[in-house]
């Protein structure tokens, strides 16, 4: 078998049909689906079962308890019969011909592992507006396929080049991907990025649901801190832990009249920096609300930090 499309599941009855109906439908044919339901209190389980009483290549792995993405896909690779592993989340969509195209580039690369853009499904709030213009524009940068460059992290990799990098780091919550994807490229493997391979992805449309990302953030950082990456561990706090201080203290020692210039310079800075784009009145709301959000973020996920033993 050619393929392994291994998705993790909690509490994922709303996206996760979605997610199934494009898996399923993809052109190329010599592959298999593997859904591990890592502790759903929903309708997760149901949806698949009812899903596999009509196609035979659609698989089930339950557990009775929550434990993390990571270990959920982990568990995923166990079961996989395919030479290739497709990691994909329970939120997002993967067109029709996702499978072929990753086929026709590690054939014509030599490739361990293909990397693709991710752009919002269907953003209707300036929230999820916000996160599409940021993954769009960062994209931009990688405008033709290239190698051994990649603005994303690996969600497809050989089932053997991924055992010998010995799966995800153990005890990593939330950056494991960025870490296999440095591990994976340190040890010389060949990775390719093809721009015109995009999943779509259901991001959060609401303050409340980019905010819970901040818990996730902030635990990350303290798995890091407990696993020895302590300079890594080190600068996500001191950039955050900035951000979040001048989130603070803005209304608090700056100004009435300097608080919107303030927020303009930073914006400007913050998207040329980190997505080497400048400020355009075109996106200017969704410009302003990333950046708003962001720094909130930032300040939720010191806070997360401290509170997480």
């Amino acid at each position: 078998m050619r393929f392994s499309i291994i998705i993790p599941a909690h509490n994922e009855e709303t996206d996760l049909p979605d997610c199934l109906d494009s898996c399923l439908k993809q052109s190329f044919k010599d592959y298999e689906v593997i859904v591990v339901n890592d502790g759903s209190k929903d309708g997760t389980q149901k949806i698949v079962e009812n899903r596999q009483k009509k196609c035979e290549t659609l698989k089930l792995v339950n557990f009775k308890q929550g434990h993390s993405a990571a270990f959920a896909r982990t568990q995923g690779v166990k079961k996989a019969k395919g030479e290739v592993l497709v990691f994909v989340d329970a939120d997002q969509i993967a067109p029709k011909n996702c499978l072929k195209k990753i086929d026709q580039n590690l054939k014509k690369y030599l490739a361990d592992a293909v990397t693709w853009n991710v752009y919002g499904y269907k953003p209707k709030t300036i929230i999820a507006k916000a996160l599409d213009l940021r993954n769009r524009v960062y994209s931009k940068k990688y405008e033709k396929t290239v190698v051994n460059e990649t603005p994303a992290f690996i969600f497809c990799i050989k089932k053997e080049v991924f055992k010998k990098l010995g799966g995800y780091p153990k005890n990593i919550f939330y950056f494991e991907d960025g870490l296999l994807t440095q591990n994976f490229l340190n040890k010389g493997y060949k990775l390719v990025h093809d721009p015109s391979i995009v999943l779509y992805h259901k991001d959060p449309d609401t303050l409340q649901l980019y905010l819970k990302q901040a818990n996730w953030f902030g635990k990350g950082i303290k798995t890091l801190l407990k696993t020895g990456r302590k300079k890594m561990a080190a600068k996500l706090l001191l950039v955050n832990g900035l951000r979040g201080g001048l989130l603070l203290a803005t209304p608090l020692i700056i100004l009435p009249i300097f608080r919107l210039p303030l927020l303009l310079a930073l914006t400007a800075y913050f998207s040329y920096s980190t997505y080497k784009f400048y400020l355009d009145f075109k996106h200017i709301k969704e410009t302003l609300s990333y950046t708003c959000i962001v720094f909130l973020r930032s300040l939720l996920s010191i806070t997360s930090f401290l509170k997480t033993k």
